[in-house]
């Protein structure tokens, strides 16, 4: 008697590719990825309603491909797979949607927060100026406000003479190496205005990264997703720091930084913008970050910064020192504030074009040093320029062990 053994059942051949596809889109699912959490609500809904089609279309071809040859562990892993599918798509738009609300509770909570500052802060500025303005105004000489601040009087100083005579001896070796290596210092001014750009730039918030930077300054495309304001503050600030390298090759004295010199970095600073190398006008009321600091007001800009030229010029031919000087008319610069929006980057460029011109390294101000760049700027608000003066003094001491490094 022959005895037949029961044919095993064969999988559908639509089967393995169903379970596959499953199988992967649910993998995909439980990633936990930026994308994956900040879907806007409209996709989640889509992607829903695709899961549940997807799943009625699977149970459609079970029950037409009833009579295949599919065993039970076949159909089960087809219903597994898609049950486990949908559930992780909506846990994904379940958590999206929380990601969702969270975010916009943080920003109402950032607004409001933003709000009551700046209301503090103008309730400040409005008796601080009543305060310092005895006459309800301002004073177009800018007394009173050198008076209020000791613009001129409190200085950048290092009691220690053994510091500043250490940088002056160190400046001198480093002329020597940029005089014997002509190619690498300029390979190494390319480098520095990529450098100073980018963390110049992303200091007041810009997101082009230091690699989109390169990319931009090279003429190649970069930058993609970003504004046309922050792409043309890249440009802008690159030729103003060449502005920079040809005062210092025409001009060798630092005496000769006039008001124009100042105007026109400020406009390269700010390409394109209609504000770009003018003093602001009515807006009196301008503030730094959160710092409790009352600026000059605009009628006395133009005689606080003929001032500060002649300041500068002043200080040319003594023994104060150039990273000193450069200190000094940093904050100046910055407390005058003297035009609507670039200020830190001027300020920025205005110091290093005095140690510059004087044959020091320009300073580079790293982004991940700005909280220490602002507490040190609002130490001297508070009548202390140390924390700043020992800050530059650092970035200094960097800028000649990366021209070692560099040019040897």
């Amino acid at each position: 008697m022959t005895t037949t053994t029961p044919t095993e059942a064969m999988p559908h051949p639509i089967l393995t590719p169903i379970i596959v596809a499953s199988c992967v889109c649910t993998r995909a699912s439980t990633k936990e990825t930026p994308a994956a959490t900040q879907r806007n609500a409209t996709t989640l809904l889509v992607m829903e309603y695709f899961t549940s089609i997807l799943a009625a279309f699977c149970l459609v071809t079970l029950f037409l491909s009833q009579y295949s040859l599919l065993d039970a562990k076949g159909w089960f892993a087809v219903v597994v797979s898609f049950c486990g599918l949908i559930y992780v798509q909506r846990q994904d738009v379940r958590r999206a949607r929380e990601q969702e609300g969270a975010e916009i509770e943080k920003k109402l909570h950032d607004f409001q927060k933003t709000r009551q500052e700046r209301k503090e802060m103008t309730e400040w500025w409005t008796k601080e100026k009543a305060r310092v303005y005895s006459n309800g105004g301002s004073d177009p000489t800018g007394e009173i406000f050198i008076k209020y601040t000791s613009l001129f009087d409190l200085t950048a100083s290092i009691a220690d003479r053994g510091i500043l005579d250490e940088l002056t001896s160190k400046n001198e070796e480093i002329m020597r190496l940029r005089q014997e290596n002509g190619l690498k210092l300029k390979e190494l001014y390319e480098k520095l205005n990529i450098e100073m750009t980018y963390n110049s730039n992303a200091m007041e918030g810009n997101r082009i990264s230091r690699s989109e930077t390169a990319m931009i300054l090279s003429g190649l495309i970069g930058g993609e997703g970003k504004t046309l304001r922050e792409l043309e503050d890249i440009v802008g600030h690159a030729k103003a720091f060449q502005k920079v390298q040809d005062l210092v090759a025409t001009k060798k004295s630092a005496a000769t930084i006039s008001i124009r010199d100042i105007l026109n970095i400020h406009e390269l600073v700010l390409q394109n913008h209609s504000a770009g190398g003018k003093y602001r006008g009515e807006e009196e009321f301008v503030t730094v970050g959160n710092r409790k600091v009352l600026l000059a007001m605009p009628d006395e800009i133009e005689a606080l910064m003929t001032k500060l030229v002649t300041w500068i010029r002043e200080r040319q031919d003594t023994d104060y020192h150039p990273l000193l000087l450069a200190t000094t008319v940093h904050y100046a610069f910055q407390r005058i504030h003297p035009f609507l929006d670039g200020n830190g980057l001027t300020a920025r460029l205005l110091s290093n074009l005095i140690l510059m011109r004087r044959g020091y390294p320009p300073i580079i101000i790293p982004v991940e040093k700005t909280e220490t760049y602002l507490g040190a700027l609002a130490a001297w608000d508070g009548g202390d320029p140390a924390p700043l003066v020992t800050f530059m003094t650092d970035l200094l001491k960097q800028m000649f062990s990366l021209y070692e490094k560099e040019l040897r």
